[in-house]
C-alpha cells in the first residue's frame, strides 16, 4: 500500500511538543501533547494534563491517579517552555481524581514554581478542588503559600461549586 492510498494519515512527531499529520495536505495539529487528556505514558493515563484558552486567558488542570512531585514540577516546566502562554491567566485545578497526598514542602516548592512563572504570566483568580479530607486540609496550607502571588485563590470540595464561583469573578482580560 502507498502512502496516499493509506487509510489513517502518517503522524510524525516535529519536536516534543506538537504533531504533524502528514496527507495530501499538510496541515499541522494545534493541540499540545500536554492538552490531550488521553495520552499514556507506560501503559497508564497522564497523571497531569492541562488546556489552554489563550483568548480567555484560562488554564485548566488535572491530575489524575498517583501524581508524584516529579510530575507536578514537570507541568510547570512545560508552563515555563509554553511558547504561546498569555500573559494572564486565571486557573482551575481539580484534584479530585488525585490519589495520592503531597508533603507540605512539595507545597512550598509548588508555590516556588508558581511564583517563578510569574516573570512570564499575570497570574488571575484560582479555583482548587479537592475533595478528599486530608488533600482539601493540604491544599488549604497550599492556599496560604500562593497568598500574593493570584488576585484570589480558593479552594472547594465540588468542582460544579468551583467553576460557578470561579465564573462570577473571573479576572478581566487584557
Amino acid at each position: 500500500m502507498s502512502g496516499a492510498d493509506e487509510p489513517w494519515p502518517k503522524l510524525r512527531r516535529i519536536n516534543r511538543r506538537y504533531l504533524r499529520l502528514e496527507s495530501k495536505t499538510s496541515m499541522v495539529i494545534e493541540s499540545l501533547l500536554a492538552d490531550c487528556p488521553l495520552l499514556v505514558s507506560g501503559g497508564r493515563k497522564m497523571p497531569v494534563t492541562y488546556q489552554i484558552n489563550r483568548e480567555a486567558g484560562f488554564i485548566e488542570t488535572h491530575c489524575t491517579g498517583e501524581v508524584s512531585f516529579d510530575e507536578v514540577m514537570g507541568h510547570f516546566e512545560q508552563l515555563e517552555a509554553e511558547p504561546l502562554l498569555p500573559g494572564r491567566l486565571d486557573v482551575l485545578l481539580d484534584l479530585e481524581g488525585t490519589t495520592t497526598l503531597p508533603e507540605s514542602g512539595q507545597l512550598l516548592e509548588v508555590a516556588r514554581a508558581v511564583e517563578r512563572l510569574k516573570a512570564k504570566v499575570k497570574w488571575g483568580t484560582c479555583a482548587i478542588v479537592a475533595s478528599r479530607d486530608a488533600l482539601f486540609g493540604m491544599i488549604r496550607m497550599f492556599e496560604v503559600f500562593v497568598e500574593g502571588m493570584f488576585v484570589r485563590t480558593r479552594v472547594f470540595r465540588e468542582r460544579k461549586e468551583a467553576e460557578r464561583w470561579l465564573s462570577s469573578i473571573r479576572s478581566p482580560v487584557g
